[in-house]
């Protein structure tokens, strides 16, 4: 349910970092891709057992939090404004 709230800021961000609008329509696409395939693949993994469940939050959970950081890399501080079109 936060996530309702946060989207709209975190797009906002997201449009003004980056110039091309490119990276808050993805932003769009990967959240509506999220909330299509985690109930499918939570299905899928309980019907087999619940120990996969661990295995796979985790692993995706790295997964999200290294692209995270390596993003960070490639904002520079301090780059709130928009380039010049």
């Amino acid at each position: 349910m936060t996530t309702t709230f946060t989207t709209p800021y975190v797009q906002a961000v997201l449009a003004s970092l980056d110039g091309t609008g490119r990276a808050s329509a993805f932003s769009g696409a990967a959240a509506n891709f999220g909330a299509a395939i985690g109930p499918a693949l939570g299905a899928l993994l309980i019907g087999r057992t619940v120990a996969p469940i661990g295995i796979t939050s985790s692993i995706m959970f790295f997964a999200g939090l290294g692209l995270a950081l390596s993003s960070l890399r490639s904002v520079p501080l301090g780059s709130t404004s928009r380039p010049a079109a």
